[in-house]
């Protein structure tokens, strides 16, 4: 690991804390691209709510993209026909502190806006905390993953708020996944998408890890899920040493519904 001082750089014989230990939530594989989409929607929705309470009727919204501003339109549109406004916020709120309480909320409330605040913007709320910008996004990723996890069960009203998973997945891994909802096979996907088998492989290994109900027994079992999981790896060439007749493709693919507890479906 390095060190980086104004004397130039070292090397370090070991990583005082490892990355997995300080940010144990996050899970890039699974979030990586709705995590600022839903982010962008939360600020929407508590400058929403925040100037209902005020009775602020005017003013500009926090986040300027329209998607993400549709989004929210809908949200609210939705939920307003079934309960008041007051309902909602009260709601949504006691969700949100509930939150805030389990991870370091001064890593997310100054950047709230609402009435006559302005929320600050992530490099300010870094400097406020003394901490590095790098410091501070991962701690802010590690707090919002951490709701993701637990969102269905414990936070219904946040989690509808959360970008559809297929919008997680990258451009091209959209459309091989669109396919295979069509019903085209694995073995005709390459031919149709006119790319590499190893590029699909990506792709089915990408909307694995992205949406939970995509099911990966067409290419490895359930025992085989089930002996990788009762074991601890270092490496994928671990594994691969322990199940020589598995591709890495078969083992990626393990790995990622052993950590979705698809087993247990």
């Amino acid at each position: 690991m390095l060190t980086i001082a104004e004397d130039g750089v070292g090397l370090l014989k070991e990583a005082e804390i490892s990355f997995r230990t300080r940010f144990p939530y996050i899970d890039g594989f699974a979030y990586q691209n709705r995590t600022n989409s839903f982010f962008e929607r939360l600020l929407l929705v508590i400058q929403v709510l925040s100037n209902f309470k005020h009775g602020v009727k005017h003013y500009f919204p926090i986040v300027r993209d329209d998607v993400a501003q549709l989004a929210v339109k809908y949200w609210l549109a939705g939920h307003l026909t079934e309960s008041t406004k007051e309902v909602v916020r009260g709601r949504f709120y006691l969700e949100l502190e509930e939150w805030l309480c389990e991870v370091n909320g001064a890593l997310y409330v100054p950047r709230f806006s609402g009435g006559n605040y302005i929320g600050k913007t992530a490099l300010q709320v870094a400097e406020e905390l003394g901490c590095t910008p790098w410091d501070y996004y991962f701690e802010w990723l590690n707090g919002l993953h951490y709701l993701f996890a637990k969102m269905t069960q414990n936070f219904p009203l946040l989690d509808t708020l959360m970008p559809n998973a297929v919008q997680g997945l990258t451009s091209s891994a959209r459309k091989t996944w669109q396919l295979t909802e069509q019903g085209v096979s694995f073995e005709k996907l390459a031919v149709r998408r006119n790319l590499k088998e190893s590029t699909i492989q990506d792709h089915i290994v990408e909307i694995a890890a992205t949406i939970p109900e995509f099911s990966v027994y067409s290419w490895v079992d359930r025992s085989t899920i089930t002996a990788i999981s009762d074991r601890k790896w270092q490496s994928l060439k671990d594994i691969k040493q322990a199940f020589p007749t598995l591709d890495y493709f078969q083992i990626r693919l393990a790995l990622i519904a052993k950590r979705s507890d698809m087993i247990c479906s």
